[in-house]
Formats: C-alpha cells, structure tokens, sequence
C-alpha cells in the first residue's frame, strides 16, 4: 500500500488519491492529484514524508517543480479509468449470460429426461 501525506492537513494516509481520514480531503483536479502522487513513499523516502507531513501540519508552504507537477499531470491524463471500467462491466455481464446459458442448459437436460 503507498504510503502519503495529505496536503492540506499533513497527515498520513494510504493511497494519494484517496480521503484523508483527518480532514476528508481528496483529490479531484489534475494538479491537486499530480502534487498528491509526489509526496508517496513511490518518489519519497519514508523520512522525506515525515519532514513534508510536519511542515504542512505547521502551515509551511510547500514549493513544487511546476515542470514536475505538468509532467505528473501529463501522466495523470493518460490514465483512461473509464476505459477500465467499461471492460469490467462487460466482463461482468458476460459471466452473467454465461452463467444464465450454463443454467438453461442443466434445466433443459433435466426436463427431457
């Protein structure tokens, strides 16, 4: 599990996209989630996450690479969850027919016997 720091209030959390269990906050915009995704035990060391934690909790500002933050949200855009989820719903209903066909078949073989 990635280990991050909220943003906004400086805690720890799992997941950079996902709500803070101190504040509530998560991340919807490009950059928002671009900035999240950099302070992750993936581009941090678990250390740098402490000191960047502390900081936000005293209302330090924080300074990103602005070159850095668009090349992560850049990263960001190619991710097509949409795509994802298309496929599972298909897949989903796919094994449903399946199952129903399977099921048909057993009561069709049943009854002519």
């Amino acid at each position: 599990m990635t280990a991050a720091v909220c943003l906004k209030c400086g805690a720890m959390k799992r997941g950079a996209w996902t709500p803070c269990r101190n504040c509530h906050h998560t991340p919807v915009d490009a950059e928002d989630k671009a900035k999240h995704l950099m302070v992750t035990d993936h581009y941090l060391s678990h250390a740098d996450l402490d000191s960047i934690s502390q900081r936000v909790q005293r209302g330090e500002p924080l300074t990103f690479d602005p070159k850095q933050i668009d090349e992560f949200v850049e990263t960001i855009k190619e991710i097509k969850p949409d795509r994802f989820i298309g496929l599972f719903v298909i897949g989903c209903l796919a094994l449903v027919i399946a199952a129903l066909a399977g099921a048909a078949w057993v009561v069709l073989r049943l009854w002519q016997k």
